[in-house]
């Protein structure tokens, strides 16, 4: 795939390489209908995203089993706020969040179908309206355990069919780490990208104690990393708990 031009050869064709792989995806998460009207499936149908059990997205509830689910879900929110976290029985937490898995999707796709239709809605200009942190915010006061690791993960494997914590240890176990920081400090999918990401591995292991990098900090960088080369503004995605929680949920 390298680049010719009047007969001399530019470049590795890593440019040319990692353009063609981009469309490729693209078009194979378009239906064949999507395709027709050029534009790419729904996120909030759960239709074309990667990875997700179409019918894991938004699973049936019926009138009884929302009933039961809500009871279990009040007397999990009871015991986060009421009883001291060392007390916390995980077992039983545990199965009443996997017993309850179709009420939770119930929230998460409705907060998402409203967070994804203010974001197309071109007629709110109102900057404060930070639609997304509230859905958070309404998730974590109406499911607080589903952001514990455990049952996070418990949920994205019946979403997914992927054992996300297994495959994470899998790749941690490989020494991957220190390869995917490299990579993108140096082969992103512009120069500006991977000198933004190689000054911020400059700025953490200047701040950092451990030499080199622990393991957790390594992990995190490789998100931050991961957001930037995506174009993702990641600087808001780690503010404290308690300045979001003073600022969209009093």
């Amino acid at each position: 795939m390298q680049e010719e031009l009047n007969g001399v050869v530019h470049g590795n064709g890593l440019h040319t390489f990692k353009r063609r792989l981009q469309t490729k995806i693209e078009n194979d998460l378009r239906h064949k209908s999507d395709r027709e009207l050029s534009e790419m499936p729904s996120v909030c149908r759960g239709v074309g995203v990667a990875g997700v059990l179409k019918e894991q997205y938004k699973p049936a509830l019926t009138r009884k089993m929302k009933h039961r689910q809500s009871e279990i879900q009040r007397s999990l929110k009871i015991t986060n706020v009421e009883q001291d976290p060392d007390d916390w029985d995980w077992l039983s937490v545990g199965s009443q969040m996997s017993e309850t898995y179709e009420l939770q999707r119930e929230l998460i796709v409705e907060l998402s179908t409203k967070v994804l239709e203010e974001a197309t809605d071109e007629t709110d200009s109102n900057p404060d309206d930070d639609l997304d942190i509230r859905a958070m915010c309404v998730s974590k006061r109406e499911w607080p355990f589903l952001f514990y690791t455990v049952p996070m993960n418990a949920h994205f494997k019946r979403l997914t069919g992927l054992d996300l914590q297994q495959r994470i240890e899998v790749f941690l176990s490989r020494g991957l780490l220190d390869k995917i920081l490299l990579f993108f400090c140096s082969c992103s999918c512009s120069a500006a990208i991977n000198t933004q990401n190689l000054i911020l591995k400059l700025k953490v292991e200047d701040h950092v104690d451990s030499t080199p990098m622990s393991v957790g900090t390594q992990f995190l960088l490789s998100f931050c990393m991961i957001a930037n080369s995506f174009n993702e503004t990641y600087a808001n995605k780690f503010l404290l708990t308690a300045e979001v929680s003073i600022k969209f949920c009093a």
